[in-house]
C-alpha cells in the first residue's frame, strides 16, 4: 500500500504485516488495539492519513463495512490519489476484485485528474487489456513505462481477446475466488501469478494462481470450494482462462 504522507514506516510495515500473514487479525489482539491507537492519534494531527490509516486495519480484520466507510473519510478530506490507490490495493488484499478495477480504471489512465498509474497494479487485478490502453495514452503523453510489465499483459491480453474474454469477465471469477477467502477469513499471501500460454495450433489460454499460505488439505477445500462458487455465480468455465488457489 502507498504510505500516507504521515505514517511512519514503522507502522505501515506492521499494517502490512498483518495482511500478509495470510489469515484475518483478530480485533482483541494485543497488536491490533495497539495500531488501532496509534491510527486514532494520528486522526489529531492528520485526519486524511489517519481515516486510511484506520481503513488499512479494518481491512486486515476482513471488515468490509468498516474499511469503506475509513476510506470515504478519508476522501472527503483529502482528494489526493493515494487514498483511491491504497482502496484500491485493499479491495484487491479482500477479494474484491471488480470494486478494484472499477478504481483503476479511474486512476490508471493518464488523462484522469487521479492519474496514478501503475501497470502492475492493472496485471494484478487481471486489468491486462486496459493496462495497455493506458499505456497507449501514456506513451502518446512522453510517460516513462515499464516494458516487462507491458509485454506480460500484452501476451495475456492477445489471448483473451482472441477468445472474447473481457477485463470484466476475469474480474468476475476473481471475484469467486475472493469470496472463497473471505468466508474462510484469509488473504491472498502476495499477488496472484498468471501463466499465459501461446502454442499455436494447439493451446491458448491464461491461468491466474491466487496464494494462500495453507496445508495441501486446506488448499484442496478451496479448491472445491471455488468450483462450486464459480458454479454458484454461473462464470463461463472454458479453457481459456482460468483461475485457481495454490501454496504460496
Amino acid at each position: 500500500m502507498t504510505a500516507p504522507s504521515t505514517l511512519s514506516d514503522n507502522l505501515l510495515d506492521r499494517l502490512n504485516a498483518m495482511r500478509q500473514s495470510g489469515r484475518y487479525q483478530r480485533r482483541d489482539s494485543i497488536e491490533w488495539e495497539r495500531i488501532k491507537r496509534e491510527c486514532e492519534q494520528l486522526l489529531r494531527s492528520a485526519p486524511a492519513d489517519g481515516w486510511s490509516a484506520l481503513a488499512m486495519l479494518h481491512a486486515a480484520a476482513g471488515d468490509v463495512a468498516q474499511m469503506e466507510r475509513c476510506f470515504q473519510n478519508a476522501s472527503l478530506l483529502d482528494a489526493h490519489p493515494a487514498v483511491l490507490a491504497n482502496r484500491m490495493a485493499a479491495y484487491e488484499h479482500l477479494g474484491l476484485f471488480s470494486e478494484a478495477r472499477a478504481i483503476f480504471l479511474k486512476i490508471g489512465t493518464p488523462s484522469s485528474r487521479d492519474f496514478a498509474f501503475a501497470p502492475q497494479a492493472g496485471i494484478e487485478i487481471g486489468s491486462f487489456q486496459s493496462v495497455l490502453e493506458f499505456a497507449a495514452e501514456a506513451k502518446k503523453l512522453g510517460l516513462p513505462m515499464n516494458q516487462d510489465d507491458l509485454n506480460a499483459a500484452s501476451e495475456a491480453a492477445a489471448i483473451l481477446a482472441r477468445a472474447g474474454v473481457s477485463d470484466d469477465d476475469v474480474a468476475r471469477h476473481l471475484d469467486a475466488a475472493g469470496s472463497v477467502l473471505r468466508r474462510a477469513g484469509m488473504f491472498s499471501a502476495k499477488a496472484a501469478d498468471i501463466y499465459a500460454t501461446y502454442i499455436p495450433d494447439i493451446f491458448s489460454g491464461v491461468a491466474m494462481a491466487v496464494n494462500v499460505h495453507c496445508c495441501e488439505d486446506e488448499l484442496a477445500a478451496l479448491n472445491a470450494a471455488l468450483a462450486h462458487e464459480e458454479t454458484a455465480r454461473h462464470i463461463n468455465k472454458n479453457s481459456v482462462f482460468d483461475v485457481v488457489f495454490a501454496i504460496a
